[in-house]
């Protein structure tokens, strides 16, 4: 059975995997719930703090720090917890894929991470670098079946996030057909959220896919 790495992956690959579609008639547009007053503090912090960076000269991993993985903290209650560079591997019919993956909010069991339902990859910098959608798919199609397997019911719905430097783009992914030789991935993208800007958009949009899925 071929194994790929969430890095190698591309629209042309993909798309040999997996029945796979985007919904291209419109951004999609994520709901974003109200900030409770502690929140709005916190968030004001972090855009005067980002206001002063010169996010582009950084590397991903400050970039990680400062910008995104506090967003993601600000969404863990009672058994939600957002982790970093999770290790995640899955097994369909066909194929494997497998990475770390940047960010990963979901529900926490005994010390590890269940029922992930938001994953988030930071673009790569350099030459070698990839696009990083499709990268954040094969995040998704991983979670996905880790989700299945523990809770078999379709469609699964999955959330994932895309970052460059401070600029944020959701994607809402509907799976299907998850224990055949090519299962189904639809997803639909938001615009582009700019953190240093729109800070209490992004963890409103967050507060939402989290409310979504709590158990």
């Amino acid at each position: 059975m071929q194994r790929y790495k969430f890095s190698e992956l591309s629209l042309e690959l993909i798309e040999s995997l997996i029945d796979f579609s985007e919904i291209s008639t419109g951004k999609w547009k994520p709901e974003a719930l109200p900030l409770r007053e502690n929140e709005q503090i916190i968030v004001s912090y972090f855009k005067e703090r980002l206001q002063d960076e010169q996010l582009l000269l950084l590397n991903e991993a400050t970039v990680w720090g400062k910008a995104i993985y506090p967003l993601l903290t600000m969404v863990e209650q009672n058994s939600i917890s957002a982790w970093a560079q999770v290790p995640m591997s899955a097994t369909f019919n066909q194929f494997v894929v497998e990475g770390f993956v940047d960010g990963v909010v979901g529900t926490k069991k005994t010390g590890h991470l269940s029922a992930p339902f938001l994953v988030v990859v930071e673009a790569k910098k350099g030459i070698e670098a990839k696009e990083p959608q499709y990268q954040l798919y094969g995040a998704m199609l991983a979670a996905v079946r880790q989700n299945w397997n523990e809770k078999p019911e379709e469609p699964q719905i999955i959330y994932g996030c895309y970052t460059v430097t401070d600029v944020w783009v959701f994607v809402r992914g509907e799976a299907s057909r998850i224990n055949d030789d090519k299962p189904a991935l639809t997803i639909q993208t938001s615009r582009e959220f700019v953190e240093r800007v729109e800070a209490e958009i992004i963890l409103g949009i967050l507060k939402a896919i989290t409310a979504k899925n709590e158990q």
